[in-house]
């Protein structure tokens, strides 16, 4: 079961994709062009709804995602962030984060995400990549 998983946005395209405006995270590790949209860790309530509700990844796998794809994501996250769904899931063993401890920054993420969604209509489809990774 992945312990670190999220959702990166890749360009492929820098001068047919312009600039970023949304300010997504740069990841660290990885070239100029990498971003980070998402990112979980031992949050396997998330992980699990990810992968049963759209994807046909297995562990250790990346799923490239639709622009519709993010926007279905960004909606399942939106019911999933309520503090009572995901202090169930903390009590089931689901994550390691109680909903007080984490639930403040993964909303203002989703809030981030959802601008994206709104600026990469503007954008040409083959200019970047979205895809969702699993750590193994």
């Amino acid at each position: 079961m992945g312990l670190d998983n999220g959702v990166d946005l890749r360009i492929k395209d820098r001068e047919a994709f312009g600039e970023l405006k949304t300010p997504v995270q740069k990841l660290i590790f990885t070239d100029t062009e990498d971003y980070e949209v998402f990112y979980w860790r031992k949050c396997w309530n998330v992980r699990n709804k990810i992968l049963e509700s759209f994807l046909q990844a297995r562990d250790g796998e990346s799923c490239d995602l639709s622009l519709d794809d993010l926007n279905r994501l960004c909606a399942l996250l939106e019911e999933m962030y309520d503090p009572a769904i995901w202090d169930e899931a903390w009590n089931d063993g689901l994550t390691i984060w109680n909903a007080e401890e984490i639930l403040d920054h993964y909303q203002e993420t989703l809030a981030v995400a959802k601008e994206l969604c709104k600026e990469l209509l503007t954008k040409p489809e083959g200019s970047y990549r979205l895809f969702f990774y699993d750590s193994y």
